[in-house]
């Protein structure tokens, strides 16, 4: 199957040109924050020790998000991309009572969709 950087806007939805729009927007706003941020750690660490800060900061990035990325994002996202081929398959095949069951447990329970 096709890989979707944003899994929640259904293919359909926006389609193809859309996709890729989506995309290339969220790469430019990436890009535009670069040299604000290089700027910064230049000058708080001057410019002999500009790349050292550049690691430092992107070292203690890793080290705070990752574990949260691995302890909430990623179970959350194995447990709707689950629901969703259950949702899928139940469809398919007719089965009222999976599908009624899958909704009943259904992740917005756990926060999903919560603000």
């Amino acid at each position: 199957g096709k890989f979707y950087l944003f899994p929640f806007i259904r293919p359909g939805m926006l389609g193809e040109v859309g996709q890729s729009t989506l995309i290339a927007l969220s790469a430019l706003v990436g890009f535009s924050w670069a040299v604000p941020f290089h700027s910064a750690i230049v000058d708080m660490t001057g410019e002999a020790y500009a790349g050292l800060g550049c690691f430092l900061l992107g070292i203690s990035a890793a080290v705070l998000l990752l574990p949260a990325w691995f302890l909430y994002i990623v179970p959350r996202a194995l447990r709707y991309k689950q629901l969703r081929e259950d949702l899928l398959e139940a469809t398919r095949t007719g089965d009222r009572e999976k599908l009624a069951l899958s909704v009943d447990e259904g992740f917005w329970d756990e926060g999903f969709g919560r603000c």
